[in-house]
């Protein structure tokens, strides 16, 4: 929900929640979340906090004003991006997930839904080109702490929402939800940023459970044509992300190591 505030003019946006019995520590888990991250400095890439309070039986979280559409709706329209747009974009998301880290938060969710993409426009309302394009990451109703990590079969971490696609190999087989999630869920929508499709669901048609079954089972591949003209070091990349054991798997800090030698590493197989 939109809203103006009445004293600056400045516009947020407000989470509505109504309290119940059953929703009170994950909304004080999100509100304690925002709070500690605004406090820590922010992030460009990460939704803004500009506080909370509770009226009338229902919660209100207020937040930062996002225009733009959610990253899966803009990848729907433009299907695939190149190379160096994607490494710009993941760089974004990268750099919030390491801030978030360091701050022991874990998102838990991460998924193109919960991303906003922002696209610049000069003064005449065209597009500003893609490398003005920002990404926000929203929607922190499933946090953690990375500090006390917990395991999806626990009573209070079974309101994380939505589809499980994007969900690591060990928080599918009941381990503990670390930081290694998140670095998961980066490399599938790196992956999708390349090629238009779930690294698990390659025609785009699989039921949810063959897709878990795959995520657990299956290496990623790079099989279709699409990947014919993408650099084998972005390949390893993904990899790294997309590696089953969470302890091997990279970090953010790794994968901003990894992206500034890939600025100047070509777009393509030799």
């Amino acid at each position: 929900m939109q809203c103006l505030h009445k004293q600056t003019g400045r516009v947020a946006a407000v989470k509505m929640l109504q309290k119940s019995a059953g929703n009170e520590e994950e909304i004080e888990r999100e509100k304690h979340a925002l709070e500690h991250l605004e406090k820590a400095g922010g992030h460009a890439s990460l939704v803004g906090y500009r506080g909370a309070y509770f009226h009338n039986d229902f919660h209100y979280i207020v937040l930062e004003y996002v225009p733009g559409i959610s990253l899966h709706s803009f990848m729907e329209k433009h299907h695939t991006l190149d190379a160096t747009w994607s490494l710009q974009l993941v760089s974004q998301l990268a750099s919030a997930l390491q801030f978030m880290h360091d701050a022991d938060v874990v998102h838990r969710d991460l998924k193109p839904e919960n991303i906003m993409a922002i696209e610049a426009r000069d003064g005449t309302g065209s597009l500003s080109g893609q490398q003005q394009m920002t990404l926000k990451i929203i929607d922190l109703g499933s946090v953690g702490r990375a500090s006390q990590p917990e395991s999806i079969d626990k009573p209070r971490t079974t309101s994380l929402s939505g589809t499980r696609c994007y969900w690591s190999p060990e928080v599918l087989q009941c381990q503990d939800m670390t930081t290694a999630m998140d670095m998961w869920a980066l490399g599938c929508i790196f992956y999708i940023l390349l090629s238009g499709r779930h690294p698990f669901d390659l025609t785009g048609s699989s039921t949810e459970d063959e897709i878990l079954h795959r995520v657990k089972t299956e290496p990623v591949s790079f099989l279709t044509p699409v990947w014919h003209t993408v650099s084998v070091e972005i390949k390893d990349l993904i990899r790294g992300l997309l590696e089953k054991d969470p302890r091997r798997r990279f970090s953010a800090a790794q994968v901003l190591d990894h992206l500034s030698l890939l600025r100047g590493a070509p777009t393509a197989n030799p």
